[in-house]
């Protein structure tokens, strides 16, 4: 397993440039987009969508993140289909992105230890997006030495 950070600050482009990336290399996993101003999951093994950002109306259990709401079954979908890729035949999976809920343990969390756990011995690379003001507090968490740290123009340099 080979596995990489890719960090950028707010709103630089990670996701844009990994839907790029995605396109040019045999990849699944989850990119997280913003379609008409709200943020949306997107399977990106067969482009389904599942809207993540939510007004708080009670009819939805939700994650709340500062002034954002977040639909808690978005993420269970999420992390169930980040599993079922870690056993499939894509060559690299993608985690868009890890943030403050996951910090937290929740969103995307106990995912990720459990998704290194399962593709630690495979040849199966893992990238997961992390923002630059949470990048120390994630490898910390994490104690992570192995992983490499990607900056946006890094990751055209990368061939699977």
């Amino acid at each position: 397993m080979k596995a990489f950070i890719l960090t950028g600050e707010v709103g630089e482009g990670k996701t844009s440039v990994l839907l790029d990336f995605t396109r040019q290399n045999k990849c699944s996993g989850i990119l997280t987009l913003k379609i008409k101003g709200k943020r949306h999951f997107l399977n990106i093994g067969n482009g389904q969508t599942k809207i993540l950002e939510v007004k708080t109306d009670n009819t939805k259990e939700v994650l709340q993140v500062g002034k954002y709401f977040f639909d808690k079954g978005a993420f269970d979908w999420a992390r169930n289909l980040l599993l079922n890729e870690a056993q499939g035949d894509s060559s690299t999976v993608i985690i868009d992105e890890y943030g403050h809920l996951e910090l937290k343990g929740s969103g995307f969390e106990p995912l990720l230890e459990n998704l290194v756990k399962s593709i630690r011995n495979s040849n199966k690379n893992l990238i997961v997006v992390v923002r630059n003001n949470l990048l120390e507090k994630f490898q910390k968490k994490f104690n992570l030495t192995e992983w490499e740290v990607l900056e946006l123009n890094d990751l055209s340099k990368i061939k699977f």
